[in-house]
């Protein structure tokens, strides 16, 4: 009796995995087979915390530590309205509905309701499509992604030149200044790249780079290449190491400090 309760336990589960496989007329015995010994159980118990811990996981061994952090500081912020962790199977189309409504009781811009839900639903989408979980309707079948109006972001030629002419005695705020104007020079290049690129004969060939930012995306790899404008010359003279080719800004803590610095001294002078 016992080993025909576990028998029996073994056919529900394979039973459960089988209705989850679409078209299975397409598939040999063999394959189907293998879909069935290796395919993810549907959790009922799985948590929405749970998930976020591992596909967080998933991006900091990718490098992607910053995405990380946006996805679990949202997640954290969706499980203080919902008073604590909840399983993935309670997440429905009018929880999604009433955390909009409450974000947008606050004041928040269309785009700050996408930036605080947008990651709720990348996890969601996570879990289902490592068959974490299965919903007769999606939670955000009905939440539309709101856009704020376009705005004028650009920064005006003449305050741009402020910028470039800017003189400080502090050398932080110069070397601020100094790496504001080579990103501006290599194209809108952002500070981890900037500083990653090893610029060893800059002046005879192409700089190219993938950014890390899309690196581990697949779908979006792509290398960015151009020719280094003579403007970006001196400043490469002034910073590269001769033996790595990289930047020495002469900043000897971790490189989110050095972030943190840069962009509190850009708000300092503006």
């Amino acid at each position: 009796n016992h080993i025909n309760l576990k028998l029996r336990q073994l056919l529900n589960k394979y039973d459960e995995r089988l209705e989850r496989i679409p078209n299975l007329g397409d598939y040999s015995c063999t394959q189907l087979r293998n879909l069935l010994e290796n395919m993810a159980d549907t959790n009922n118990v799985t948590t929405l915390a749970t998930i976020t811990n591992e596909y967080t996981s998933h991006l900091i061994q990718e490098h992607r530590d910053s995405y990380a952090k946006i996805l679990d500081y949202h997640i954290k912020q969706f499980l203080e309205f919902t008073h604590g962790d909840l399983f993935m199977t309670e997440i429905s189309p009018r929880l999604i509905d009433d955390y909009a409504r409450h974000i947008r009781a606050k004041g928040a811009s269309p785009s700050y309701e996408s930036i605080c839900l947008v990651p709720l639903r990348t996890i969601i989408n996570y879990a289902i499509k490592m068959q974490m979980v299965k919903y007769e309707v999606h939670p955000f079948l009905y939440w539309k992604e709101r856009r704020s109006d376009p705005r004028d972001i650009d920064i005006p030629v003449d305050e741009l030149r402020k910028i470039f002419a800017y003189q400080s005695p502090f050398r932080g705020r110069r070397r601020t200044v100094d790496l504001f104007r080579l990103s501006y020079y290599l194209g809108g290049i952002n500070l981890l790249d900037m500083l990653a690129y090893d610029y060893r004969g800059y002046q005879t060939k192409p700089m190219s780079y993938v950014r890390h930012k899309t690196r581990n995306k697949k779908s979006s790899y792509h290398t960015v290449t151009f020719t280094i404008p003579p403007e970006a010359y001196p400043l490469i003279e002034k910073y590269m190491d001769k033996t790595t080719g990289k930047l020495d800004v002469h900043y000897r803590g971790e490189y989110l400090s050095l972030l943190t610095a840069t962009d509190r001294q850009l708000k300092d002078i503006a």
